[in-house]
């Protein structure tokens, strides 16, 4: 189960991604299924579509599908030890995925600045002095 500090900020990331479903950080199969497959599908585009299937539905082999995916994208934690690390982790590649899709219509302060003013934006949410500056800066 996640931590409340780190749940905030997979939340927080989550509303910058406009990811458009709820996700419960505490270790429901489903929601983080869905979680992982959307991050796919939308953002990352990593896996050809049918490599994606093992990734859509939570069950006996979906630990393993997921732990080689992440392995694939050179994640550096380790599925399901480092579960809280390794979604905070996807959720941030899935962010850069996007950055990477505009790259050439904007520049690196660009998109600088738009994390950040993402990040106050969402901040708004729960405490605008609460801002995860440590991931704004990992953006830099």
């Amino acid at each position: 189960m996640a931590s409340a500090a780190t749940a905030a900020h997979q939340q927080r990331l989550l509303r910058a991604l406009s990811y458009p479903f709820d996700y419960a950080s505490d270790g429901d199969a489903a929601s983080l299924a869905t979680l992982v497959t959307w991050c796919e599908d939308r953002k990352i585009r990593a896996l050809e579509i049918d490599d994606r299937a093992p990734l859509r539905v939570a069950g006996e082999r979906w630990d393993g599908a997921f732990a080689a995916y992440l392995a694939e994208l050179d994640c550096p934690g380790s599925w399901p030890r480092d579960r809280d690390a390794c979604v905070s982790w996807l959720l941030w590649k899935a962010v850069e995925c996007e950055y990477d899709d505009d790259a050439d219509a904007i520049d690196r302060d660009a998109c600088v600045s738009w994390l950040l003013r993402k990040a106050v934006e969402c901040e708004y949410d729960d405490d605008a002095d609460a801002i995860d500056r440590d991931a704004a800066a990992a953006a830099r």
